[in-house]
């Protein structure tokens, strides 16, 4: 995760967690069964999600499963945060079948659902296998 904060708490359940930064993984490549990004990816520009999904794609092993979750919408926006002005957080948003043709560039899609959270918010998720 990209917050000590977050690893920290990792770290006190007894996992193994690492301060890292999506855009700059440096482990090994194939050395993990399966990556979760739920709401990560909505941080990463338009622009630069082909070398994220590219790099996860490395990391994976043979068959390996990605489990993405993305927030559905359309184009890229700055929030302000809720903790005061100067505090703000980039988002980009997809629709299914835009976020779909990014994903089947690397993967296949075994699974997808869309859902609504609070009447507010929809979700897109994917389970994804890496095929060689």
């Amino acid at each position: 995760d990209v917050s000590l904060s977050m690893v920290k708490a990792c770290k006190m359940k007894g996992l193994r967690a690492f301060k890292k930064d999506m855009e700059n993984l440096d482990f090994k490549n194939e050395s993990f069964d399966g990556v979760f990004a739920y709401t990560s990816l909505v941080h990463i520009p338009k622009q630069r999600i082909y070398n994220v999904i590219a790099r996860i794609r490395e990391l994976l092993k043979p068959n390996g499963i990605l489990f993405v979750g993305i927030v559905e919408g359309k184009g890229e926006i700055m929030y302000k945060g809720s903790t005061g002005p100067s505090q703000q957080r980039f988002f980009a948003r997809y629709g299914d079948t835009e976020f779909q043709e990014i994903l089947r560039d690397y993967f296949t899609i075994v699974a997808s659902k869309r859902f609504k959270l609070f009447e507010k918010q929809i979700y897109l998720n994917y389970i994804c296998v890496k095929v060689k």
